[in-house]
């Protein structure tokens, strides 16, 4: 273990073992692992490093990891302007699965699978999110993924959604009363209720974009990948990875 060693951030008492990369050729390696293959779905500089950084150092790390990303072809091909919306005080929670939101992505190119939807649904403690491919928006399959999640999971004490037809049904209604979940609603034309949803869906479909760049039929065959990648990054809100938040620890 002569390559391993322990940094200790300035300001920080949290002490974490790193192994060295000790070549340039390492180094490009471990970039595109982290940022280009399917878990690391193109994320941008700040998760980058921070994937990075929890495992491995060298010298000038944050400067090479922001210069590569910066050149990254697939990224500034599908790159956006990225609106900011008008901030919001968030919804304060106390214990995971207290709050979860759930919304829908599409209509998206038909897949192999003949899936054109996503619903996504994500706790608003750990920011553990999950993403259930659709072939429809109908009251039945979404309701499909609220019992997918309970099976998973547990049973959420709140649902936020907004107040589109598939969530708000007379099979979605029963199936929440007889699992004991309250409804909460977005008020119309005010989708930013909902936030954290709201980010996540940008999130999710920007990363889908740069993976399957000229296959659009494709974007269910990495959603797992992509899911896994945002699950064990670094949130900004909470300083910590939604697996960590879960697991007590960090994934292998």
């Amino acid at each position: 273990d002569d390559n391993l060693f322990y940094i200790r951030h300035k300001g920080s008492s949290n002490t974490k073992k790193c192994r060295v990369v000790c070549s340039a050729e390492e180094a490009d390696s471990l970039f595109k692992e982290f940022h280009s293959s399917n878990i690391g779905a193109h994320f941008g500089q700040l998760k980058t490093r921070d994937a990075i950084s929890q495992r491995y150092y060298w010298p000038g790390m944050s400067a090479d990891i922001e210069k590569w990303v910066s050149q990254c072809t697939v990224c500034q091909k599908n790159k956006k302007d990225i609106k900011l919306k008008t901030d919001l005080k968030p919804i304060k929670v106390k214990t995971p699965f207290e709050l979860v939101g759930m919304d829908l992505i599409g209509k998206l190119a038909k897949s192999d699978q003949e899936n054109q939807y996503i619903c996504v649904i994500i706790d608003y403690c750990t920011r553990w999110a999950q993403a259930y491919p659709l072939k429809s928006k109908s009251a039945a399959e979404v309701t499909q993924s609220i019992l997918k999640f309970v099976y998973q999971f547990e049973v959420p004490k709140r649902i936020l959604t907004d107040q589109g037809r598939e969530f708000v049904n007379t099979i979605n209604t029963e199936v929440c009363k007889m699992l004991g979940i309250k409804r909460s609603l977005c008020a119309p034309y005010h989708p930013q209720t909902n936030g954290l949803v709201e980010r996540l869906n940008g999130t999710l479909q920007r990363a889908l974009a740069k993976l399957v760049e000229d296959k659009p039929n494709t974007w269910d065959q990495y959603l797992d990948a992509v899911m896994f990648g945002l699950r064990t990054k670094k949130q900004l809100t909470t300083q910590f990875s939604p697996f960590y938040l879960m697991f007590g620890r960090e994934a292998r």
